[in-house]
């Protein structure tokens, strides 16, 4: 085991970005949308576009690490592609803490006095285990709890979601090469302790979004 040196942490502000959709003052529903590993918010949220009917707002929190992808050389240059990731297993726990306080600090401030708006929270891929962490320690409500693509992260325990009653839709694409039915097995047994009885929706396509399957949510959520 290599010897490090111990760290010490610093607080210091960070200029985060929030791609939208829709107008500043919604009349129905706020959507607040995750995006995946690798991905940033504006091209994230180009697959929303059908769900801006005037009614909603739609807002991508983009996750607060930057990086440049697929070059192991460390060279990069104007047409290197860049993404973001929400936290890496690097001093997870502070990640954590820190991706919460900010998505706590987006919708707080997107709903304002306006509580009497839906909310729905909808992760992608690694942006599903990014929303489960913040719904589970989250005071705001939420019609539903969307994960696209992933399940419960490996840690959430039945007591954690027995604490912060959801509605849980779990969506998952039939031609996804990365899904895991010992995974989703687990997910069932700890959703099951809770008490709890999400909603599994399956589309026929791979590991991504699928439009026609989020237009039948919307539109089953009524929201």
């Amino acid at each position: 085991m290599i010897d490090l040196p111990p760290v010490t942490r610093v607080r210091t502000p960070r200029t985060a970005r929030v791609a939208h959709l829709g107008p500043e003052r919604a009349e129905r529903s706020i959507w607040v949308v995750l995006h995946g590993y690798r991905q940033l918010a504006p091209w994230f949220l180009r697959h929303f576009r059908s769900l801006d009917d005037g009614s909603r707002r739609i807002l991508a929190p983009e996750a607060l690490n930057r990086f440049y992808v697929g070059d192991p050389d460390g060279r990069h240059g104007p047409d290197a592609r860049i993404g973001a990731t929400w936290m890496t297993r690097e001093d997870r726990d502070q990640e954590i803490d820190d991706y919460v306080e900010y998505l706590e600090r987006v919708l707080g401030e997107a709903t304002g006095e306006h509580d009497e708006l839906s909310v729905v929270v909808l992760g992608f891929s690694q942006g599903a285990h990014t929303a489960a962490r913040w719904m589970l320690r989250s005071e705001h409500p939420a019609r539903a709890v969307v994960l696209w693509g992933e399940g419960l992260p490996h840690d959430t325990t039945a007591e954690e979601l027995k604490a912060r009653p959801r509605r849980w839709v779990l969506i998952r694409g039939d031609a996804d090469r990365s899904r895991d039915p010992a995974r989703e097995a687990r997910d069932a047994e700890r959703f099951l302790t809770a008490g709890l009885d999400p909603e599994v929706r399956v589309h026929a396509a791979g590991h991504r979004l699928h439009t026609p399957t989020l237009e039948e949510l919307a539109a089953d959520l009524g929201v």
